[in-house]
C-alpha cells in the first residue's frame, strides 16, 4: 500500500472513531450494534491521488468491519450533490466526501447535518455546514 493510502486509511480510522464518539457508542460495543455504513465519494476515479484515497477507504473499512458504499462523482457537481442525497436516503452512518466545489456542495452538507449524519471532507472543504473533520493535502 502506498504512503498516501496509509495516510487516507488513517483518516478513515479517525472518521470511524469520531462516529463512535459522536454517537456515544464505544469501540467494544460496536460488534453488538447494527452494521455501520459509511458513504464515501471521491472526486474522480482516474487521478492517482483519488484512486489512492479510495484504496485507503477500502482498507480501513475492511480492517474495521464497516460497510463502505463507494462512488465517484467524476468531477460533476450535480452528481456529487445527488450522491450525498442518496447517502442520506440510504441512512448511512457517516459521509466522507472529496467535493469538486466547496460552495455548491454546502446545501447537501447541510441536509446531511439535518439528518444527523456526521460529515467528513477530504482535500476540498464545504463553505458551510458542520464538518466533523476536514483533511487537506499540501500541494507545495
Amino acid at each position: 500500500m502506498s504512503r498516501l493510502s496509509r495516510k487516507v486509511k488513517l483518516i478513515l480510522v479517525v472518521a470511524i472513531a469520531s462516529l463512535f464518539l459522536l454517537s456515544g457508542i464505544g469501540i467494544q460495543a460496536m460488534a453488538a450494534q447494527k452494521e455501520f455504513v459509511i458513504g464515501a465519494s471521491i472526486m474522480n476515479s482516474v487521478e492517482p491521488f483519488y484512486v489512492d484515497i479510495m484504496k485507503g477507504y477500502e482498507a480501513a473499512a475492511k480492517d474495521f468491519g464497516v460497510k463502505l458504499i463507494k462512488t465517484s462523482a467524476e468531477g460533476d457537481v450535480e452528481r456529487t450533490i445527488s450522491i450525498v442525497e442518496d447517502y442520506i436516503v440510504q441512512g448511512v452512518d457517516a459521509i466522507v466526501l472529496c467535493p469538486p466545489d466547496s460552495a455548491a456542495v454546502a446545501p447537501a452538507v447541510e441536509k446531511a447535518n439535518k439528518a444527523g449524519i456526521p460529515f467528513f471532507t477530504i482535500d476540498i472543504n464545504s463553505k458551510s455546514g458542520n464538518i466533523v473533520n476536514f483533511t487537506a493535502s499540501s500541494n507545495y
